[in-house]
């Protein structure tokens, strides 16, 4: 799909391969979801010809595939649902706030939303209900902040286990 970035993939039960990324088109770049059959060939049922370009996006840096069938993505500035055709879902209201970029993400089996991601220089941990509202049980007032600053860890990748206990995995600079 052109000049383009995958950050991810993900395998659904009935086979079906899910790319995420970025797809730059010369002068803009767009996060982008696209759906493969098991046989690899785009699906058609799924976006505009196997594409879902997400909206106000410009790349996709984390996807988690939900019970029923729906995405949520993460693009470092915000988490949005798309339905399982690859359209917009504005169920997910996750609340306006600039300061916060999540870009990793990760799901409790009780079905709550666990994001990464940037507070100016240091990686915060929210946990947001299916709904896209914060829980206030989690950390402080729904939020937990690393103590190390940006140059001193590299996040990489968000983990659930499974007592629920959330794990960032990367780098520490000591």
């Amino acid at each position: 799909i052109g000049d383009s970035r995958v950050f991810g993939a993900l395998l659904q039960a009935d086979r079906k391969i899910v790319v995420y990324g970025q797809h730059f088109d010369g002068a803009t770049n767009t996060g982008f979801v696209l759906r493969l059959s098991a046989e690899g060939t785009p699906d058609r049922s799924f976006g505009a010809a196997g594409v879902a370009a997400v909206t106000g996006t410009t790349l996709i840096s984390d996807l988690l595939l939900l019970d029923d069938g729906r995405f949520l993505a993460a693009d470092g500035r915000t988490v949005q649902y798309l339905r399982a055709d690859g359209t917009p879902d504005a169920s997910f209201n996750f609340p306006p706030d600039s300061a916060f970029h999540p870009s990793l993400l990760a799901r409790q089996a009780d079905g709550r939303i666990v994001a990464a991601g940037l507070v100016d220089t240091q990686w915060t941990v929210r946990r947001y209900f299916g709904d896209g509202t914060l829980d206030p049980a989690f950390g402080l007032v729904g939020r937990f902040t690393a103590g190390a600053a940006l140059d001193e860890l590299d996040v990489r990748k968000l983990l659930v286990q499974a007592d629920d206990s959330v794990l960032l995995v990367g780098t520490v600079r000591v």
